[in-house]
């Protein structure tokens, strides 16, 4: 993968090459391609490189909206800071180019509202976001489909074989069944829970300290409940919470080398 990263160039992931190549009008399909995401990108070409990428995008757009009238349009400073802006973002490193894509072709639709005379850097990076939270519960859904589907099939499958090996497959469901539910209500086993005294608690009590205590908790305590809560399959439900401690994560770091 990271070799044919190597090759890319911005012009390769522009509007005018990707939109022939890939059609994606929902985002289901976009979970159906295998394309590097741009914190794969980055690793390989830098963060720079990834700015360009969606810079090209939004160039595009605001030709479409503004053409030359360079009065109202956006100038290259403000489409160089949002496109630096966007790449630093932990969520968007988490997308892909098929993301971008949708995202823009939401914009020229107008699913996230009128277009002219609204086009700002702070309403494109509200795009950004309004989309990954409904990627999130996107992705969230398909795991429940996915998981609801496989319970059928088990208990399709105990009618029609041997009453033995059908009632241990009937155990299997439920026991399926009861974990799903189980790490949909609390996300994680509370024995790996601990708040800063080291008490071991429920997720419910440990999540309402961390809302109260989040803002003041150093890199190395958001470190470790980044570890907790990136554990085992949790089905998409924590990705805004992690978001939330990599962008708070990056912010402590930038304060610490400003004071020093």
């Amino acid at each position: 993968m990271n070799a044919k990263i190597e090759k890319y160039k911005p012009e390769t992931l522009s509007p005018a090459v990707v939109n022939k190549a890939i059609k994606v009008n929902k985002i289901q399909q976009v979970f159906d391609l295998t394309l590097p995401s741009f914190r794969a990108i980055e690793k390989v070409k830098g963060t720079e490189f990834v700015a360009k990428v969606i810079g090209q995008w939004i160039i595009a757009l605001n030709m479409y909206i503004y053409g030359n009238d360079t009065e109202k349009a956006l100038t290259q400073f403000q489409i160089e800071t949002v496109s630096n802006i966007l790449a630093e973002r932990a969520e968007v490193k988490n997308l892909n180019i098929a993301d971008v894509a949708l995202i823009f072709k939401k914009a020229f639709s107008g699913e996230f509202g009128k277009l002219y005379g609204r086009l700002r850097p702070d309403v494109i990076v509200q795009w950004f976001t309004d989309y990954f939270d409904e990627r999130c519960e996107t992705a969230a859904n398909k795991s429940l489909r996915e998981h609801e589907w496989e319970t059928a099939n088990l208990r399709s499958l105990a009618e029609n074989i041997h009453p033995d090996i059908a009632e241990k497959l009937h155990e299997a469901a439920k026991e399926m069944s009861v974990k799903f539910k189980q790490e949909n209500q609390k996300g994680l086993d509370k024995d790996y829970i601990q708040i800063e005294s080291g008490n071991k608690v429920d997720f419910e009590t440990w999540e309402k300290w961390f809302e109260t205590n989040k803002k003041n908790l150093g890199i190395t305590e958001l470190k470790r409940i980044k570890s907790y809560l990136s554990g085992g399959n949790t089905f998409g439900f924590y990705d805004k919470k992690l978001t939330w401690i990599e962008n708070r994560i990056t912010e402590l770091r930038v304060k610490n080398s400003v004071n020093q």
